[in-house]
């Protein structure tokens, strides 16, 4: 772990020189991500201007929802997504994955923490304070115990999210020219900022469990404004601990499959 962690210091490091050398890059991205975040409010304000509730959520909790989705995604995207967007789109196909194989850690962690953005960290702040504004605005009574199991949920629901952004680019292994490997997730992300009973049944299991991106969001804020469900709390856990076994294990696979530039 300590290991990790040095890399890590090591790698956000050269992200903020790099950074800081091309402040225009960073101001336009932050400046893209507010435009993106002021576009969906008005699309919700819209939404519910005919509506009072969307599955028995008012527009605040809904706005909450949204930011904290939002909050999982950047700190996401500012780890481990240009690593991993790399993997799928150049690093097999060039053969260049020779290099993560050759170093003394996980290839799967390295390959993902390997290309960090400092800015996406400054957008979480914006989002943290759309979260409290959207408590603070909808005047939601918030309980220390829902608190402390909101946090450890979206903790997991973190974890979560890394797993399964690995299981849609690990296919790059088999298949090296499905370059849109690396959009799949901000596709799929559109569902996380809404609540669950707005999809019908069949597509709830699919989104909850088969591939549960939902989970990541809308569990940990359920239990923020509802009585925790011990079922969520375990479930959540064991969601992660299977697809990071997933995960670990078609990357290995993929490993085995792997020709590399030397061969």
């Amino acid at each position: 772990m300590i290991k990790y962690l040095k890399i890590n210091w090591i790698l956000f490091k050269n992200a903020y020189i790099r950074d800081s050398k091309i402040p225009g890059v960073v101001f336009s991205n932050i400046a893209f991500h507010l435009i993106e975040i002021a576009v969906t409010i008005i699309f919700f304000r819209v939404i519910f201007s005919n509506v009072e509730e969307l599955a028995g959520w008012n527009f605040y909790q809904v706005l909450f929802l949204y930011a904290f989705a939002k909050v999982i995604i950047s700190i996401h995207n500012g780890w481990v997504r240009v690593g991993l967007n790399r993997f799928a789109n150049e690093l097999i196909r060039r053969g260049d994955y020779d290099f993560y194989l050759v170093k003394p850690v996980d290839p799967m962690i390295l390959v993902s923490i390997s290309q960090p953005r400092i800015y996406n960290f400054i957008a979480v702040l914006f989002e943290l304070g759309l979260c409290i504004y959207a408590i603070i605005a909808g005047q939601i009574q918030i309980g220390l115990v829902n608190f402390m199991w909101f946090l450890y949920l979206a903790f997991f629901g973190l974890v979560l999210y890394y797993f399964l952004s690995v299981l849609t680019v690990a296919p790059a292994f088999w298949f090296v020219r499905l370059w849109s490997l690396q959009d799949l997730m901000s596709r799929l992300n559109q569902v996380m900022r809404y609540p669950v009973g707005v999809f019908p049944p069949f597509i709830r299991v699919i989104l909850m469990a088969v591939f549960p991106i939902m989970a990541i969001s809308y569990l940990p804020v359920y239990t923020l404004f509802y009585p925790p469900k011990i079922e969520y709390i375990i479930y959540i856990l064991l969601i992660t601990l299977i697809f990071g076994f997933i995960a670990s294990y078609v990357w290995h696979l993929g490993n085995k499959k792997y020709s590399s530039a030397s061969s």
